[in-house]
């Protein structure tokens, strides 16, 4: 539902009536009220399709609700699968990450989850590689084979993955530099990614 901002009145009369889990979020000159998706259980999440390889996010403790929204809209862009996120140090599902998903989040299966080793053992068990990002080491992302299910973890805008993330993955890769800049947005890398995976998943 949309409301008119040139009508306060109205807008002021309807939030006080609306559930208490409902987001307000804003765009240009309107608002809307957002019932928050509910996210999936892990099985669920990881569902595969034998017929046709998928791809899968994971999100280790990313923080900036911007980024995350982000994230979102590109994963729905490309028809991601589904998205991992952590419970702890991690930002929330709020009304920047809605605002700035543009309708992503509401098309892409999640779950969040407190225990991400457990999370990363289960998607293994139901067939799926488990592919760490890094600025420092690992394979050209160029390089990979991508016929296969795969869930990407990216990390942490400052930190990357943590060590025992990053001991929990099959392979690790990177995105070459090419110039002097030597990082990237965490969620301009995961476009990066996923405009190479969606060629053949």
């Amino acid at each position: 539902m949309k409301l008119s901002l040139k009508n306060p009145h109205s807008i002021e009369a309807v939030l006080e009536k609306r559930p208490s889990d409902v987001l307000e979020v804003k765009q240009d000159h309107s608002l809307a009220l957002v019932l928050p998706k509910k996210e999936v259980d892990l099985e669920e999440l990881f569902k595969t399709d034998k017929k046709h390889h998928g791809v899968w996010l994971g999100l280790d403790c990313v923080q900036d609700p911007r980024n995350v929204g982000a994230i979102f809209r590109t994963a729905a862009f490309f028809g991601v699968k589904g998205i991992l996120l952590t419970e702890e140090r991690s930002s929330p599902l709020t009304e920047v990450a809605y605002d700035t998903a543009s309708g992503g989040i509401e098309h892409v299966t999640f779950s969040i989850e407190k225990n991400l080793a457990r999370s990363l053992k289960f998607a293994k068990e139901a067939g799926l590689w488990v592919l760490g990002t890094s600025e420092h080491e690992g394979e050209a992302v160029f390089s990979l084979q991508q016929d296969r299910n795969w869930l990407i973890l990216f990390g942490n805008e400052e930190k990357g993955l943590r060590r025992l993330t990053l001991e929990s993955c099959d392979v690790l890769s990177k995105i070459p530099p090419q110039h002097k800049i030597q990082s990237l947005n965490v969620s301009v890398a995961v476009g990066i990614y996923l405009g190479l995976f969606a060629k053949t998943n």
